[in-house]
Order: structure tokens, then C-alpha cells, then sequence
């Protein structure tokens, strides 16, 4: 009788330590963090991507400091969600070009200053 209950609280014991180490524990993560652009995709809603872009500077996009004058969702990540993108482009004076359909998307030409 005594051999059979220390037999069973021995595999009780045994039972309990392995649990322990099967417990959740902190996660060190190989790989860096996403980047805002990857966030603001995983983003539910546009107030969720508002919240990762706090800053007034995060809307504005200066086309002359730019590598090219060509405003997409990686270098203006306030673009993510709204399926658009800027450039700027010189013209000749009087164009002829206002808007210009195209099959898959649309482009418009908006006259500046």
C-alpha cells in the first residue's frame, strides 16, 4: 500500500514538472520588427492607421527633398489604404492633356502654380 501511494505521487510529481515546462514563456524574436508600411497593411481600420501615423508631418510629402518626385506607400506611408500615389511632372506651357483614362486605373492632371 505504501509502495503504490509513493509510486503515485512520484508520477503525480513527474506529471506536474513537465506542465511546468510546457508553461508560455517570453518569445525572443529572430527577426527585426515590422516596418510602419507592414503595420499600417496589417492596420483593421483607418482609424488604426491614423493612430500609428501621429505626427501632422507624417501627411506631407515635400516632392523637392525627395529621391524622385514620386510619392508611393513606401517612402509616404501615409498612402497605405487609400490605393493611390503622387508625382509631379513638368509640362510644357498650354497642354493639351487634361485627364486620361486608362483600362485599369484612372489618372488626372491637376494644373499648378
Amino acid at each position: 500500500m505504501l509502495t503504490t501511494t509513493l509510486t503515485s505521487g512520484l508520477a503525480a510529481i513527474l506529471a506536474c514538472a513537465h506542465s511546468v515546462n510546457a508553461a508560455p514563456q517570453a518569445m525572443r524574436r529572430a527577426t527585426p520588427e515590422l516596418s510602419l508600411t507592414a503595420q499600417l497593411q496589417l492596420a483593421d481600420t483607418a482609424v488604426d492607421r491614423y493612430k500609428l501615423l501621429p505626427r501632422d508631418e507624417d501627411f506631407i510629402f515635400d516632392f523637392t527633398k525627395s529621391e524622385s518626385p514620386f510619392a508611393n506607400r513606401k517612402n509616404f506611408p501615409a498612402l497605405v489604404g487609400t490605393g493611390t500615389s503622387f508625382s509631379v511632372s513638368q509640362l510644357p506651357a498650354y497642354p493639351t492633356s487634361t485627364s486620361t483614362p486608362a483600362p485599369a486605373s484612372s489618372s488626372s492632371l491637376t494644373p499648378g502654380a
